[in-house]
């Protein structure tokens, strides 16, 4: 009963996580990113959800993932680092993919778990990315 609470505001945790991700990508023109090349999208956050969807372009959408995944990659670094107690961060390990595969009694050390903290961050951002719902889902937990 407690193992599958605790699972939620874990989960939880990490919906906030991704609000704070993308609101910050909504702030980040993509001329940032990009100055040489004419964007097609307004924001980072637009052009990172756009290699998800449907109307992806074949053609640059390699170089393009890449480009703007680094980018995200790092905003998830900066969110988890500033976001989180240590607490929070042993917790959210928890449930990262690297945890299932931790061998050892302990916690690995802070950077090896802000890492991959930040990793498994990025997987849910690009969820989001791909299918809109997780913003969405904390809005409605925080108005009930």
């Amino acid at each position: 009963m407690f193992e599958e609470r605790t699972r939620l505001i874990i989960e939880e945790k990490y919906i906030e996580l991704v609000a704070i991700v993308v609101a910050k990508l909504r702030e980040m023109p993509v001329n940032a990113v990009l100055d040489s090349i004419e964007p097609r999208h307004t924001t980072v956050w637009e052009a990172f959800a756009a290699q998800f969807g449907i109307n992806r372009d074949d053609d640059e959408d390699e170089d393009m993932y890449e480009i703007y995944g680094e980018v995200v990659a790092g905003v998830c670094e900066d969110t988890v680092e500033q976001q989180l107690t240590l607490t929070e961060l042993q917790l959210l390990w928890l449930v990262s993919e690297a945890a299932s595969i931790w061998e050892e009694d302990e916690f690995p050390d802070e950077v090896q778990m802000l890492s991959e903290v930040a990793e498994e961050l990025l997987s849910w951002v690009e969820q989001e990315a791909e299918e809109p719902e997780l913003i969405e889902e904390m809005d409605s937990i925080q108005r009930h």
